[in-house]
């Protein structure tokens, strides 16, 4: 996978949460800004590669290991994006808050009880999923090839 590959995988994971977020949460906000961070993305990668799709070539040296370790750093990855959103969200209500200028545009973004406990779900939930990717990572570099995924499904 080339970083090109990797930015276009974000992405996508970035626009798929914001459609679970959608089924969590009717808030408008949070679905605009992951959408636009992703869109943002995808045509970031897009232009990268001069507005041409080139098809993955997989290395000699990946395994199965190797893919489960970077899709769960990308989910990973995902997930804090999605805190940073709701960080700047926060940060923006509380701000508008702090100042007492109610806007109706508020009630899109929810309570700041709502987004700390976002927040705090996204960075648990990321940090143990960057934990176990850097588990598998680490195995997989210090054998070469752990294939510890391929031994579950043969036995």
């Amino acid at each position: 996978m080339t970083p090109a590959d990797g930015l276009l995988f974000l992405s996508w994971l970035l626009v798929f949460s914001s459609l679970f977020a959608k089924c969590l949460t009717k808030k408008a906000a949070i679905i605009f800004f992951a959408d636009t961070i992703g869109f943002a993305l995808m045509a970031l990668d897009f232009f990268k590669r001069g507005g041409r799709m080139t098809g993955w070539n997989a290395p000699p040296l990946l395994s199965d290991d190797l893919i489960v370790h970077i899709i769960i750093a990308f989910l990973a990855y995902a997930l804090f994006t999605l805190s940073f959103i709701f960080s700047i969200i926060y940060t923006i209500e509380y701000q508008l808050l702090k100042r007492k200028k109610l806007y109706r545009h508020l009630m899109k973004f929810g309570s700041l009880e709502t987004m700390d406990g976002w927040i705090f779900w996204a960075d648990l939930i990321g940090v143990s999923l960057l934990l176990i990717s850097l588990a598998i990572g680490s195995l997989w570099a210090s054998t070469g090839s752990f294939d510890f995924f391929a031994g579950l499904i043969r036995k």
